[in-house]
């Protein structure tokens, strides 16, 4: 109960559930607070790389395990396997939007899970590794993927 209070209390979750409301009442902050929203806007990817440089920078990949392993393969490999799966059970789906599915699926661990794992002191060192190792590793893996859809084998 607590874990879900402080899921559903998360800067994240509320912030998509407010903007999800915002846009289907079509309402437009103030000038002001737009030009405030902006400014944050565009400040928090970097900030998240900063935060996220700061630990790799003192990257020690002794302290993570085999888990390691299993987060790459299940990011790399099991997700656009099982987006490949899900939407091939749907009928009349478009191949682009059953690519762009499989694609989206095979990015790597994306840096909210470092985040993430900072906020709650949970897996730091392995958020990050998985960070650092699924995008070095997506440099081989959505090439390859790329040429297997360019081949027509999805």
């Amino acid at each position: 109960l607590k874990v879900s209070g402080q899921v559903a209390g998360h800067p994240f979750i509320i912030a998509t559930v407010l903007g999800a409301l915002a846009s289907y009442f079509a309402w437009a902050p103030p000038a002001g607070v737009t030009t405030i929203l902006d400014m944050l806007m565009k400040s928090a990817g970097p900030c998240a790389l900063f935060a996220l440089g700061a630990t790799v920078g003192m990257r020690k990949f002794s302290g993570v395990g085999s888990e390691l392993a299993v987060l790459t393969i299940m990011k790399l490999v099991t997700q656009p396997s099982l987006a490949f799966v899900a939407l091939s059970l749907v009928p009349g789906l478009e191949p682009l939007w059953l690519h762009v599915a499989i694609m989206m699926a095979a990015l790597p661990t994306a840096s909210n899970a470092f985040i993430l794992a900072r906020q709650f002191s949970s897996f730091v060192e392995g958020a990050s590794s998985a960070v650092i190792v699924t995008t070095a590793l997506s440099a081989i893996t959505i090439p390859l993927l790329i040429y297997v859809i360019r081949l027509g084998w999805i």
